[in-house]
């Protein structure tokens, strides 16, 4: 069916079936405006609705199966798109060449389709679609070319897409002032239950696409805050100091979070996911298990909590220096021998300059490192020796020795060269007394 030039037409109630290459099953063309094609059954046609170069057509209630392209748009204006079903076809809608502009599409079932439910071509501006499902599409529920501008979408659905939209202009709209669309992979959450989810959906993280106000509705809020414990870890051994934790949470709408220890009633409010517990209490803990126990409620009450076990441990590392001794005065390398009373020693080092240079060492019995030695200058210094366990508590000993200086062989030999050649020069001189005794005349 072809109209050509012709104005103020109804094309309804026709079955169109099994066309040839090429053909359309009803074809709107050139100034054919004001025309109304409805309850129409078009399949197996290569392009099942045309509309070309005509404005203020109505295209409603018609069924289009296993088509090409069910609908084609090519340089139309002011058309309306309602009530189709678009099944089966390998393109639901199409936009043909330039200048498709304001058009509005409602209300449209574009289901099963297998390479796109619509595409809108370049300079395809100021459409509005509204209503339409798009369901099950075999490539992209929409795809939008560069340069397609200003287009509006609100209240459709987009379900079991393969993938929901390609949007390549970043200029489209994805709601309008009071509601978006339904997406069935949308991942926030209404907790306000308004039927609006409360964070974006995302339809191209690359360019500024989002639909602001996506449809959601997860029922009754009544789902508790989640928490997650970085710090503490489970089983994890603690000392005096206070330690910190840190929790993670992917919860929205946290009220409040505190934490008792042990399940005293003395609960510890934090305003931060980080931080360090209440020291005064944590001092009052002997050594032993303790139990940690977080929670998080909401405004609507709802309060989810989480534990940890953990155990405290009071006892400092004991250090016993055994050599050097008190006042022991060295000349070279001083050498060490220590005991440590600690199940779970972790570190071991020393100092001999009050911290400024730490030396670690993996053994109880040693030399002190010719580098320590070297930056002490002669005289009394302390030698502090230091052992934390896991749970970071510190233990020491020290001692004082004296550091002399140490003998220069070089030297010793200068002094006893001139020795060896005094007695040397000795030797000869009376060597030569005793010759002359022995050249002298008898009387």
């Amino acid at each position: 069916i072809t109209l050509l030039y012709a104005p103020n037409n109804t094309i309804k109630n026709n079955l169109i079936y099994d066309g040839l290459p090429g053909d359309m099953g009803i074809c709107i063309n050139h100034e054919s405006d004001n025309n109304v094609i409805m309850n129409n059954t078009i399949s197996g046609v290569p392009r099942g609705i045309y509309l070309g170069v005509c404005d203020d057509n109505l295209i409603f209630n018609n069924n289009l199966t296993l088509n090409g392209k069910a609908i084609e748009i090519a340089l139309s204006n002011d058309n309306i798109i309602a009530k189709n079903n678009l099944l089966f076809n390998d393109v639901g809608i199409f936009f043909h060449e330039n200048d498709n502009n304001n058009n509005s599409f409602y209300n449209n079932k574009l289901i099963n389709n297998t390479n796109k439910a619509l595409h809108i071509s370049s300079f395809a501006n100021e459409n509005i679609f509204y209503e339409n499902i798009f369901e099950n599409t075999g490539n992209q529920g929409i795809f939008i070319d560069l340069n397609a501008n200003d287009n509006l979408f609100y209240n459709n659905t987009f379900k079991s897409n393969n993938i929901h939209v390609i949007d390549f202009s970043s200029q489209s709209k994805w709601n309008n002032s009071e509601i978006g669309n339904y997406w069935d992979n949308y991942t926030g959450l209404d907790y306000d239950d308004d039927g609006i989810g409360d964070i974006p959906y995302i339809i191209n993280a690359s360019l500024p696409v989002q639909d602001f106000l996506p449809i959601w509705d997860d029922g009754d809020d009544s789902t508790p805050p989640i928490l997650n414990v970085i710090k503490p870890s489970s089983s994890q051994f603690l000392g005096i100091k206070t330690p910190m934790y840190e929790l993670d949470s992917k919860s929205l709408y946290i009220d409040e979070i505190w934490y008792n220890l042990n399940g005293t009633t003395m609960n510890q409010t934090i305003t931060s996911l980080s931080g360090f517990f209440n020291s005064g209490q944590w001092s009052s803990f002997n050594s032993g298990v303790i139990e940690v126990h977080f929670y998080a409620n909401d405004s609507l009450g709802n309060i989810g909590y989480v534990n940890v076990t953990i155990e405290k441990d009071n006892n400092l590392p004991i250090v016993v220096i055994h050599e050097p001794i008190v006042g022991q005065r060295f000349s070279g390398l001083p050498k060490y021998n220590i005991s440590i009373i600690e199940e779970n020693s972790f570190n071991i080092w020393y100092t001999l300059d009050n911290g400024v240079n730490n030396y670690t060492i993996t053994e109880v019995e040693g030399t002190i490192s010719q580098e320590a030695w070297n930056h002490i200058p002669e005289g009394t210094l302390s030698i502090e020796f230091y052992v934390s366990d896991v749970g970071g508590n510190i233990g020491y000993d020290s001692v004082e020795i004296i550091k002399e200086q140490p003998l220069i062989h070089g030297y010793n030999i200068l002094l006893i060269f001139p020795m060896l050649l005094l007695s040397i020069l000795g030797v000869v001189l009376l060597k030569n007394k005793k010759k002359k005794l022995k050249m002298c005349p008898q009387n």
